[in-house]
């Protein structure tokens, strides 16, 4: 499927809505699916349990993408609960190469200036192998981690294993 699409997550009390949409040249948006999933672990739109509402939100972005022929990389999601906190961050930049090394040390320093402010804990997320534990302090995981690690608590110990070293 070519072009623009959008997609929208919505994490309800019972369900988890996501639509996919393409963008149309004069800004309208064409919905092209729209799947539902039911979920547990929100009461009264508030998330309560993350690890079942993100159970319902994978296996409903399987099956949109599986509809449509379609790889989600990103969407715009409501939800609410105590453990959600919103930052605008602008400070991204997009490595290649050689330049990683580089590149990534000069992006730990503004993420360690960043994560004082916001009270964030940063890491990096990356797919070269190459590239150690930590970078000046700033855990790395490697993309294919995220993809074997069982849930939250496994991923948040992985973090500080490697922000210990």
């Amino acid at each position: 499927m070519k072009g623009k699409q959008i997609v929208a997550i919505d994490v309800g009390s019972t369900n988890v809505v996501i639509a996919v949409g393409a963008v149309m040249e004069d800004g309208r948006v064409d919905i092209l699916g729209i799947t539902s999933e039911p979920v547990q672990g929100v009461n009264a739109g508030r998330v309560e349990n993350s690890e079942t509402v993100g159970r319902a939100v994978h296996t409903a972005k399987e099956r949109i993408e599986q509809e449509l022929g379609i790889k989600i990389t990103e969407a715009y999601a409501g939800l609410s609960g105590d453990f959600i906190r919103c930052e605008q961050v602008s400070d991204h930049v997009y490595v290649q190469d050689e330049q990683n090394t580089k590149t990534l040390k000069k992006m730990a320093i503004s993420l360690k200036d960043l994560s004082l402010v916001t009270s964030s804990d940063p890491f990096f997320v990356l797919k070269d192998d190459r590239i150690k534990d930590s970078i000046d302090g700033i855990p790395v995981i490697k993309s294919w981690e995220m993809k074997e690690v069982e849930n939250s608590k496994e991923f948040l110990r992985l973090i500080r294993e490697r922000r210990n070293n």
